[in-house]
């Protein structure tokens, strides 16, 4: 006879498959379609933010924007800083210098990202027939003299036909608000290329 007694078999139950909110990610049985749109938003001696590509799909597009960030000069303990704000930031006052990207669409409606996750899909589900914005996704990497962010953001359904501008801000690395102006037309134009992995 032993002390321990067998652990209790594991139920084998069935879980139910969660339905996918498009508010807050792209589908993951479809393969994007790419628009030929880049875009620098902002600049400065230490820090470029760019829009690197915009992938369509059929209720949606994700705007993948990239950071890139060089010492050029700056001490490393200040190029550290810059690399790792978001993880050592805290007060309110030190939000306030945060990075932010928003969307402004031609129907005039004007979308903000980089709002803590849970935020940004409570707010798009105070009105579904309106357009959400969230981050999604995101990676990093570099060295002690080069750095870059990828952060992604979607924006659920497609916008509507005219100019999009996309804003930027990052007062913690000396960029002020920038915006840049993009053609939804051209977003548009491609979504029948838009492939579904499993048909449907």
């Amino acid at each position: 006879m032993t002390f321990f007694e067998p652990d209790p078999a594991i139920p084998d139950v069935e879980a139910d498959e969660p339905e996918r909110d498009p508010r807050s990610e792209p589908a993951f049985d479809e393969l994007a379609a790419i628009a030929p749109i880049n875009a620098l938003l902002a600049a400065n001696e230490h820090v470029a933010i760019a829009l690197a590509a915009v992938r369509v799909f059929s209720d949606g597009v994700e705007f993948s924007l990239e950071r890139r960030m060089r010492r050029h000069g700056m001490s490393r303990a200040d190029f550290r800083r810059l690399t790792e704000e978001r993880r050592i930031m805290s007060d309110d006052e030190a939000r306030a210098s945060r990075l932010r990207y928003g969307v402004l669409l031609a129907d005039g409606q004007r979308l903000t990202g980089n709002r803590p996750r849970f935020q940004e899909v409570e707010d798009a589900a105070l009105s579904t027939d309106q357009h959400s914005l969230v981050t999604i996704g995101g990676s990093d990497g570099g060295s002690d003299s080069r750095y870059a962010h990828r952060d992604g953001l979607w924006l659920h359904p497609l916008p509507p036909a005219g100019p999009i501008e996309l804003v930027t801000q990052w007062p913690f690395a000396g960029i002020e608000e920038s915006r840049v102006q993009i053609d939804a037309d051209l977003i548009l134009t491609v979504v029948p290329h838009v492939r579904h992995l499993w048909g449907g």
